[in-house]
């Protein structure tokens, strides 16, 4: 910004026609500019709206939100930058200062398909601050307003803080508004922390204190994770819009919500709505409920483990409503000294060698990892890959026990001003090869396998204490026998992965355990996604596990393609959960296979809190050991697919609880699934042992060098036979 574009960042001088100009020109490679707007330390005054419009992959990056401000100086409501028909992009590391007269800091809307390009998707919000405005990021606009769709979706909002606004730190104005993953952020004196007024987000590990309405407020939403967050002084944590007898799949579990000065959990639709494992403590001589269902019928509530501080914790009307309720306690409020979460800083900007691959191959790239991997061993050093496209016939190996981080300008899925290893042989590959033991870090890296070559293999990672973090990692326009990611023959490494988006065209996520998990050993090796989206676009299916394999899908979108193709077909062994997500077809889809299926298979399925959109489940076979369970659901029909649950199954444990179903037909209404089963509280725990269990691992501080820790950080995979492989 200053070096090029002649900015002051003195606080005084107005640098809006150096700000604007430099947008101009982000993302025109062609052109010669770059890809990357890199803020030095200062602050810059803008008087005018600032606006990025139709680029995709590019990066807004300052030096630290701490020494970076962007300051309005302009007249009242304005908007400060807005972000319009953008996609795959990122804006780290800034402050945006509203000086109590500024609108919005950040806006991401779609000028709609008469505009044409770059549908506004994938979005890297990390490290920011937003202060003193009406409203931090608003997604979208009210399509009554707008006249047309006017989304933002996709969106990982991390370590930012939402300070002293007005109406809300983030609001969501569009239907497709869909997937915002807000994490380890904070939120204070705000009216709404979250506004939901329409669209879908989740919220994990964050603190919200003194918001003056609420911390979350949720209106035309179909299903909403809030989990691991802390809330104290606040009016109210949740609260729905209503009373209504639609439904809002939601679950809240984990949080720690201390005393609120209302009541902390408003529930004013229907649900189903799944409490697990929170702690509410109320204020000090209340003892009104702490929970109030005062929906219409057909409500669904279910709670389990969770903690109070008042006699009568739960309001619900049980004449309409069904109510679940088990280890739920009522505690004295001042056993309850719950310390504040110490959220993530904003991480320190890297001192470490850099070599520059000049030469746009693989075998530059090859030279490069190798002098990082040997010369500067234990250094973390950094292989830098400048924007273009980097042709190799060979395959690009990381060896076993690197630190290297190979990092391009921008990653994810792209067409020009990204950094992209391109596939140019009929081989098979694979482009990619990471040797375990593991310490590599992959960032903002495109991979294109020429339809003929794997994508990324990892090999060699299975190690007790092992890690790999997959952080907005996309596979996507995958051959019709390819997998987005396979985990084969693990016993030990566990892999995670946020704001992930695995597409496939055969098959999504499969999963098979190791031979000490396959023999039923207790073991530690498990795949949890926290926080995506997914699909399959052909037969599937999109999840699979077998040999006692373990995998966990939390917060999740999922869309099928034309074809009716199943999310599970389990006919093996393991054990899967699949949590809070919304299952739909892709327009009108063929055929009519049931898109869950569970046919003689070996372990625990437990499918909560899913919106399923012409979805049909299926229970088929004989096995004394298949348990199954489908709770705090909606079952609803989708253009002419009617969804509906069948069990077929002779023998083992199927259980159906809080479940709503329909309408089916224009004129229908919701109504009471019926509870089927055996249940009991030993069983149920079980069956939830892997929902509480997983949770997101914290980062490591030391692990040993014969150890995997692996990151994956906004790379794209596409164009491949099989996207991601990671085996024993």
């Amino acid at each position: 910004m200053k070096t090029a574009y002649g900015a002051k960042g003195d606080g005084t001088t107005d640098d809006t026609a150096a700000l604007q100009q430099a947008l101009d020109d982000l993302g025109q490679t062609d052109k010669g500019k770059g890809s990357v707007l890199y803020l030095p330390a200062g602050t810059y005054r803008i008087t005018k709206q600032l606006r990025l419009y139709k680029v995709r992959n590019v990066a807004i990056i300052g030096e630290s939100p701490e020494s970076v401000t962007l300051r309005w100086g302009g007249t009242n409501q304005g908007v400060m930058l807005l972000f319009e028909n953008v996609a795959y992009s990122r804006l780290s590391r800034l402050t945006f200062d509203g000086a109590g007269k500024a609108g919005k800091g950040l806006w991401i809307r779609w000028g709609g398909y008469a505009t044409g390009e770059h549908f506004p998707t994938t979005f890297d919000i990390s490290d920011n601050v937003f202060k003193d405005l009406e409203v931090g990021i608003q997604g979208g606009e009210d399509p009554n307003v707008a006249g047309h769709q006017d989304t933002a979706a996709e969106v990982a909002i991390m370590r930012c803080k939402f300070l002293r606004h007005s109406y809300a730190g983030i609001v969501l104005q569009d239907w497709n508004t869909v997937d915002w993953w807000i994490r380890s952020s904070l939120f204070e004196d705000n009216n709404y922390g979250v506004a939901g007024l329409i669209g879908v987000f989740h919220v994990t590990n964050s603190v919200f204190r003194r918001s003056t309405e609420a911390d979350v407020y949720a209106q035309n939403n179909s299903f909403i994770g809030l989990r691991n967050n802390y809330s104290t002084a606040s009016k109210r944590f949740y609260s729905t819009h209503g009373p209504t007898g639609d439904g809002l799949n939601a679950i809240l579990q984990g949080n720690t919500i201390l005393d609120t000065t209302d009541v902390p959990v408003s529930l004013k639709n229907a649900g189903p709505v799944t409490l697990l494992d929170n702690i509410i403590r109320s204020s000090a001589g209340v003892t009104t409920p702490a929970v109030v269902m005062g929906a219409g019928s057909p409500g669904n509530l279910i709670a389990i483990g969770n903690n109070f501080t008042v006699s009568n914790p739960i309001d619900i009307d049980r004449d309409y409503n069904r109510f679940y309720s088990q280890d739920n306690k009522v505690v004295n409020r001042n056993t309850i000294n719950v310390e504040v979460p110490k959220l993530p800083d904003t991480p320190e900007r890297s001192t470490a060698p850099v070599i520059e691959v000049t030469q746009k191959t693989g075998a530059a790239i090859q030279t490069a990892v190798k002098k990082a991997s040997s010369i500067y061993a234990g250094q973390r050093s950094v292989v830098h890959l400048p924007a273009g496209d980097y042709s190799t016939n060979t395959t690009i190996t990381i060896p076993a026990e690197s630190d290297v981080r190979i990092v391009g300008d921008m990653g994810y899925l792209c067409f020009k001003g990204c950094s992209r290893i391109v596939w140019n042989s009929s081989g098979s590959g694979p482009v990619l090869r990471v040797k375990g033991p593991s310490k590599a870090l992959i960032q903002d890296i495109d991979i294109l396998g020429n339809r003929s070559a794997d994508g990324i293999v990892v090999e060699g990672v299975d190690q007790q204490q092992g890690h790999i973090l997959l952080d907005q990692t996309i596979t996507n326009m995958l051959t019709t026998t390819g997998t987005a990611m396979t985990v084969d023959g693990l016993d030990y490494t566990v892999i995670n992965g946020i704001n992930h988006r695995f597409f496939g065209i055969l098959k999504g996520v499969t999963v098979i355990g190791g031979a000490l998990t396959a023999d039923g050993e207790s073991t530690t090796a498990r795949v949890n996604l926290f926080g995506g989206s997914s699909g399959a676009f052909k037969e599937g299916p999109s999840f699979h596990v077998d040999n006692g394999g373990r995998l966990m899908i939390q917060d999740s979108w999922y869309e099928n393609g034309s074809n009716r193709s199943p999310m599970l077909h389990l006919t093996g062994s393991g054990t899967i959960t699949l949590d809070n997500m919304k299952q739909q077809f892709y327009g009108s889809a063929a055929g009519s296979s049931p898109t869950i299926i569970v046919d003689e298979f070996s372990g625990k399925v437990t499918l909560g809190n899913i919106h399923f959109m012409g979805g049909t489940v299926s229970i088929q076979g004989n096995n004394t050991n298949t348990n199954f369970l489908l709770f705090g659901s909606a079952l609803r029909a989708q253009d002419n697919i009617v969804a509906s649950f069948s069990n077929s199954s002779t023998a083992g444990r199927i259980v159906t609880l809080n479940n709503n179903v329909g309408p089916n037909s224009g004129t229908g209404s919701v109504r009471h699934m019926s509870n089927t089963g055996t249940i009991n509280a030993e069983w149920m725990r079980s069956m939830l042992s892997q929902l509480r269990q997983d949770k997101l691992a914290d980062p490591k501080e030391s692990i040993p060098s014969d150890v995997t820790d692996l990151i994956l950080l906004r790379v794209g995979v596409e164009n491949v036979t099989n996207g991601i492989t990671v085996k024993r």
